[in-house]
């Protein structure tokens, strides 16, 4: 569960595995274009 949903009811729907690895690959690729920003 990302940190921007811990405060919505988790009853309402499962954060699947699809989710977890768009949300990986976004916050991935946001590091790379900060870190390359340098």
């Amino acid at each position: 569960m990302p940190i921007w949903e811990n405060c919505t009811n988790r009853k309402v729907r499962s954060y699947d595995r699809a989710e977890m690895l768009r949300d990986i690959a976004f916050l991935n690729a946001l590091y790379n274009w900060l870190s390359g920003r340098k």
